[in-house]
């Protein structure tokens, strides 16, 4: 079910925690970029959500095949290999990159390896196949670029808003010296990992590092916002 939730619903909510502070300040900024933020933390790997995945399928007997179409492709997930004359399929592993093989073999890896910008992506496969193979992989889209107030969270779902919700609440609160930061940060980073059962350690502890390091940025754009400020009133 798409979102109903809208950009300027989350705004309201969010005020009623920060005092009424407004959060449009600047046109629809720091409102408008930190939903944005929040997206593509919430889109981006490592997490991903089966309403945000899109399957495709090709055929081929070389190593890359371009496919058009994927305006909205994000990061490849993973997929299966199996021969074009029947047989059972086998996993592949997902790659960063890849380099060209001239060995022929049964591929075992794939990789988005060039992305043209205009929706067409070339996948590569590793060994370069030895016969014509049908590929299925399948991604997480991209966040889409919110653009106004009136847009919703759509991918997220409602029942899974309340991520997005507590994300640009700890947003705020950071940009607003509010001292109830760590509070609603912890219940973003809490309700995310927690809709994510499965991941790794590693890939857990990645992201922590990653939205830590962000949240540095915001904090460090911030405060020299506020010196520049200070220093006029000198």
């Amino acid at each position: 079910m798409p979102s109903t939730v809208t950009l300027q619903n989350t705004v309201n909510w969010s005020k009623a925690f920060l005092e009424q502070q407004p959060l449009l300040i600047n046109g629809m900024e720091p409102a408008l970029g930190s939903s944005n933020l929040v997206l593509q933390t919430v889109l981006g790997p490592p997490f991903t959500w089966p309403w945000n995945r899109r399957v495709i399928s090709y055929a081929t007997n070389g190593q890359d095949y371009q496919m058009p179409g994927l305006q909205d492709f994000g990061f490849l997930e993973g997929g299966v290999v199996y021969p074009v004359t029947g047989g059972k399929p086998w996993e592949i592993q997902v790659k960063q990159t890849l380099h060209f093989e001239a060995q022929q073999a049964r591929p075992q890896y794939c990789a988005p390896f060039l992305d043209d910008g205009a929706g067409n992506i070339t996948f590569r496969l590793v060994p370069s196949p030895d016969q014509g193979y049908s590929v299925t992989l399948h991604y997480q889209r991209r966040a889409t670029t919110l653009m106004s107030m009136a847009y919703t969270w759509s991918p997220v779902p409602d029942d899974k808003n309340y991520i997005c919700q507590w994300g640009f609440l700890a947003l705020m609160s950071l940009i607003g010296n509010d001292a109830r930061f760590n509070e609603y940060n912890q219940k973003f980073m809490t309700g995310l990992l927690a809709a994510q059962g499965g991941l790794t350690d590693l890939e857990r502890n990645i992201f922590i590092g990653n939205w830590t390091r962000v949240l540095s940025q915001v904090q460090g754009t911030q405060l020299g916002t506020q010196e520049r400020y200070k220093a006029r009133e000198v």
